[in-house]
């Protein structure tokens, strides 16, 4: 993949003598400075030790991009829950047992407060 990756560099202005003026790299550079992505992009485009490092992390977003775009149409649409399946219902379903169980709670308190007397 390096074959593809030093003419990309080229093109956007990262060349083996270093940055071509007017282009969109001679642009960053006076728009932003330099910094790490800038100095890795530069030394892959001189033929450097970062040339590896670009063409390995361009070729895994080549093929991750592909993959999703293979796995996208294949995964099923989300199924449409039924009603007893919402979140909704499940929560009124524990708010209920809890308020019955308050309720429960209290009416047998009640009656062995009562029995007591």
């Amino acid at each position: 993949m390096l074959f593809l990756a030093l003419p990309i560099l080229a093109c956007v202005g990262f060349t083996a003598v270093g940055v071509t003026a007017g282009s969109f790299a001679a642009l960053w550079q006076s728009a932003f400075g330099t910094g790490p992505v800038f100095n890795t992009l530069l030394s892959a485009g001189m033929g450097g030790a970062h040339a590896v490092t670009v063409v390995s992390t361009s070729t895994s977003a080549i093929f991750g991009a592909m993959f999703y775009g293979i796995k996208t149409p294949i995964m099923p649409p989300p199924k449409e829950l039924e009603w007893w399946e919402t979140d909704v219902f499940k929560n009124v379903v524990g708010l209920a047992v809890l308020l019955s169980t308050i309720l429960l709670i209290v009416l047998r308190l009640r009656r062995y407060l009562h029995r007591k007397n």
